[in-house]
């Protein structure tokens, strides 16, 4: 059975090869608020929000959570804090898009004929660690060059004969999308949603072009 990322890795390939000439677009997803039950706190402690060389880190008494955006995937890579196993149940998760519609969460090494199944949870053993590349259901879909991921924001990419500009990427400044994240131990279930903001992109250099940063974006990224 062929997954998810190997097909997504041909169909970027395939999309670079043809599209050369143009410039590609990566936008800067930050965390913006996390939400917990009213009685985090007192079990979990307060939560810290940091800023890495390649991700974004929440972290409480209870998990520490790294996220990366790339296109319209999250890569997510949490570590179990506590004494217990914990489970995150992503069959309970969702992604809120941009416009507000709510979306079945799929992982990275789900073929594209499973993808109506249902996503089994994540089991993270006391003091362990998992990476997981979680994608919205509506943005898979199969096309000339196999599977695709739609991005989470548009343009992803200018070309050099297309109509969208600089002006449309910094259109998306200040644009959220959200995670829900329910994670169970012992049998209770706190429910996490983690909100992000696009606070920056950065649009590729050309032949005769230079590289643009708008709003923030992490040097060295």
């Amino acid at each position: 059975m062929r997954h998810l990322s190997k097909l997504l890795l041909l169909a970027v390939l395939a999309v670079a090869i043809g599209c050369s000439g143009g410039r590609a677009v990566t936008y800067n997803s930050t965390i913006d608020e996390v939400e917990r039950p009213s009685d985090a706190a007192e079990r979990y402690g307060e939560y810290t929000v940091s800023e890495t060389d390649s991700s974004y880190v929440y972290e409480d008494e209870l998990v520490r959570a790294g996220f990366l955006t790339s296109g319209g995937s999250v890569l997510m890579n949490v570590e179990n804090k506590t004494d217990y196993s914990v489970q995150i149940r992503l069959e309970q998760g969702a992604f809120v898009m941009p416009g507000g519609s709510s979306e079945r969460i799929l992982t990275g090494d789900m073929s594209y004929a499973n993808r109506n199944d249902q996503v089994q949870p994540i089991t993270v053993p006391s003091g362990a660690t998992t990476t997981t590349t979680l994608i919205p259901q509506s943005a898979v879909s199969m096309g000339q060059y196999g599977v695709s991921v739609a991005p989470m924001f548009e343009p992803d990419f200018l070309s050099s004969t297309g109509n969208e500009t600089a002006d449309d990427v910094e259109a998306n400044i200040g644009e959220t999308f959200s995670l829900l994240l329910p994670i169970e131990i012992q049998g209770n279930v706190n429910e996490y949603t983690f909100n992000f903001e696009v606070e920056g992109a950065r649009i590729e250099g050309g032949r005769e072009t230079e590289e643009r940063t708008i709003g923030e974006f992490p040097i060295g990224s």
